[in-house]
């Protein structure tokens, strides 16, 4: 009988809080998203970058989010009028400040 290898990798998405990203950490995922894109940019920022330096600690990639689509995801509704596109230049900033593998944007749909 032959077994066929197939390397996987498991990434927690759309972390929203500290207590899920920290345990997600525990648990030995391979990467995983920090989803600070309902703070302000600064807010973002410092979130972002100390789930960033405790997941690199354990060799994990880091994908974060930056700006937000109107509509429905998750079961989460953003309203139009709260709606914000990604700004090339916070990114550039974003991706400075947090050490951040990858970064989600918002270009519209």
């Amino acid at each position: 009988m032959h077994v066929l290898q197939v390397p996987i990798t498991v990434h927690f998405d759309h972390g929203t809080s500290k207590q899920e990203l920290v345990e997600a950490l525990d648990l030995g995922f391979d990467s995983l998203m920090v989803d600070g894109s309902h703070l302000s940019l600064k807010d973002n920022i410092a979130y972002t970058k100390y789930i960033s330096l405790l997941a690199h600690s354990k060799n994990m990639l880091v994908e974060a989010e930056l700006g937000r689509l109107s509509g429905t995801e998750d079961d989460l509704t953003v309203e139009d009028y709260e709606a914000r596109l990604t700004d090339v230049n916070q990114a550039e900033e974003f991706i400075d400040e947090t050490g951040i593998d990858a970064l989600a944007v918002c270009i519209g749909n």
